[in-house]
C-alpha cells in the first residue's frame, strides 16, 4: 500500500493567499481559490488575468501572477507557465518578495514531479539570491531533488548517496531534519518502508533530544507497524501502535500517525478484496476501526478527530452496517461543522438511509423524509460542493 502523503494539505499551503493584505481584490483571490480546491484551474486563471490587467505594479498583481505561473503548472500547460513565470520576473524584478515566490514556483514544480524545472528554478535562486533566505535553503533544496528524481526512477543506491552528502556538507543547517524526514516519507510512498526507517533513525541519531528526534521515533514506530501489519503479524504491528499512545498521547503527531496507519490497513483490504479475499479484508478493516477509535477514545481532541469519526463512518458503511455508520456521521455533523468533508459526510447520512431503506429496517417513508432533511442542509450549507448536483436531483425526483 502506497502513502499518499502529496494531499489536499499541501495544495492548500501552495495556494494560500493572505486575503487580509489584498484590499479590494481579496473577493476575487478568494473565488480564485474556491475554483482552484475544485481543479477548475481555468476559471481560476481568467480570475488571476483580470487581477494582474486591472491592478498592475501592485502587491495583488504580484500574487496573482504569481498564482498564474502554479495554475499552468498544475494544468500542466507548460509554455503558459513558463511566460507567466517569466513575467513574474520581469515586472517584479525588484520587489523583495521575489525570491521567495520563485521558491514556492520551485516547490510546485517537485510536487508535480518536474524535477528539472525545478532543479533549473533552485539554481536561478542560487545565482542570483545567494545572501536570502530563500537562497541558503535552495542549497538543499536542489539536493533533494535530485534525491526524489533518483527514487522516482528507482536509483536508490544514488539517492542514499544524495542523503548522505546532505549530512556530510550540511550537518547544522536548520533545514535539514525538514528534507532527511521529507525524504523517509518520499520512500515510503514508494514502500520502501525499511529505507524509510534507516533516514528516521538518522534523524534520532543526529538530533537527540530535538523535537524532530521525538517525531522521528514516532514514525519508527509507525513504520514497523507496517511492516509487522504487511507480513500479517497482527499482535506485533498492533504493540507498535500501543508504544505511539503510551509514549507520546500528546505528541501533535500522534493522531495523524495514526490515522495514516489506519488508512494503510484500509489500503490492504483493498488490495484482499481485489484478489477476492473478502475475509480477509474484513479483518484489515476492523483493526482499521480499531486504531481510528483509539484516536477518538485515547488521545487528545485534535484536528485529526473527526477524520477519525469520518473513517470509522465509512468504513461501517463498506461493511454494511449503516446504522453505525450514522452515528460517527451524526457526531460530525453535531460536533464538527467545519470539518473540510462535512459536505460528504451529509451526503453519505442521505446514502445510508436509502440502504436503510433497501434493507427494509426504516420505512420508504422515515428514509426520504429524513434524506430530504439532510440533503436540504447540505444544499444550503455547501451549494458549491461536489455532492450538491446529485444532492438537489434526489431532492426534485422525491418531491
Amino acid at each position: 500500500m502506497i502513502i499518499k502523503f502529496v494531499s489536499a494539505t499541501i495544495l492548500s499551503i501552495v495556494l494560500f493567499i493572505p486575503f487580509c493584505c489584498l484590499g479590494e481584490e481579496a473577493d476575487e483571490f478568494r473565488q480564485a481559490e474556491l475554483y482552484n480546491k475544485k481543479k477548475e484551474y481555468t476559471n481560476a486563471e481568467l480570475i488571476y488575468k483580470l487581477i494582474v490587467t486591472n491592478n498592475p505594479g501592485t502587491k495583488s498583481a504580484f500574487t496573482a501572477q504569481k498564482e498564474l505561473v502554479i495554475v499552468n503548472i498544475l494544468m500542466g500547460n507548460d509554455s503558459e507557465a513558463e511566460m507567466a513565470l517569466g513575467k513574474l520576473k520581469n515586472d517584479f524584478m525588484d520587489d523583495s518578495n521575489l525570491p521567495e515566490a520563485l521558491e514556492l514556483i520551485a516547490k510546485r514544480y517537485r510536487w508535480e514531479k518536474r524535477f528539472t524545472e525545478s532543479k533549473r528554478l533552485y539554481q536561478e535562486i542560487i545565482q542570483n539570491y545567494p545572501n536570502t533566505s530563500p537562497g541558503d535553503r535552495s542549497r538543499l533544496e536542489i539536493l533533494r531533488v535530485d534525491i526524489f528524481s533518483a527514487l522516482e526512477s528507482g536509483d536508490y543506491a544514488v539517492a542514499q548517496t544524495i542523503v548522505d552528502s546532505l549530512l556530510t556538507n550540511f550537518p547544522a543547517h536548520p533545514h535539514l531534519p525538514l528534507i532527511l524526514y521529507e525524504t523517509a516519507r518520499r520512500y515510503e510512498s514508494l514502500d520502501k518502508f525499511n529505507e524509510g526507517k534507516r533516514i528516521y533513525q538518522q534523524i534520532v541519531d543526529k538530533y537527540p533530544g530535538t523535537t524532530d528526534a521525538v517525531r522521528a521515533m514516532i514514525e519508527i514506530n509507525k513504520t514497523d507497524a507496517i511492516i509487522y501489519m504487511q507480513s500479517g503479524n497482527h499482535t506485533a504491528a498492533q504493540t507498535e501502535i500501543d508504544k505511539i499512545i503510551v509514549n507520546y498521547p500528546n505528541h501533535w503527531s500522534t493522531p495523524w500517525v495514526l490515522h495514516r496507519l489506519a488508512k494503510e490497513y484500509i489500503g490492504r483490504a483493498d488490495q484482499l478484496e481485489i484478489n477476492d479475499t473478502n475475509e480477509q479484508a474484513k479483518i484489515y478493516l476492523q483493526e482499521a476501526i480499531d486504531i481510528s477509535e483509539k484516536i477518538v477514545n485515547n488521545l487528545p481532541q485534535s484536528s485529526a478527530t473527526p477524520n477519525a469519526h469520518s473513517s470509522i463512518g465509512d468504513i461501517y458503511r463498506r461493511l454494511g452496517e449503516y446504522q453505525k455508520s450514522l452515528i460517527y456521521y451524526q457526531k460530525i455533523v453535531d460536533e464538527y461543522p467545519n470539518f473540510d468533508q462535512a459536505w460528504n459526510v451529509l451526503f453519505m447520512i442521505g446514502r445510508n438511509y436509502n440502504n436503510l431503506k433497501e434493507k427494509g429496517i426504516i420505512s420508504a417513508e422515515e428514509a426520504n423524509e429524513k434524506t430530504h432533511a439532510v440533503y436540504a442542509l447540505l444544499l444550503n450549507k455547501y451549494p458549491d460542493c461536489k455532492a450538491a448536483a446529485s444532492a438537489k436531483e434526489w431532492i426534485e425526483h422525491h418531491k
